[in-house]
């Protein structure tokens, strides 16, 4: 996975494209580099663990999930 990060993005959702225009939650980003050399994020299965949020249940309007 690599992607640009700039100013401003630390807490913005990461997402992975799955096929064609869906994607897929994967975590929190943390920060990284311009370039995409550094991608730092915690992952989803982290931020979902019963002693943090516990599980995400949602899905947009017109898809199935």
């Amino acid at each position: 996975m690599s992607a640009g990060v700039g100013a401003g993005d630390r807490g913005s959702p990461v997402f992975a494209i799955t096929s064609g225009n869906d994607v897929e939650l994967r975590g929190i980003l943390w920060g990284g580099t311009l370039d995409g050399t550094q991608f730092v994020y915690s992952p989803i299965a982290n931020i979902e663990r019963v002693d943090e949020l516990g599980p995400i249940a949602t899905c947009a309007a017109g898809f199935a999930c």
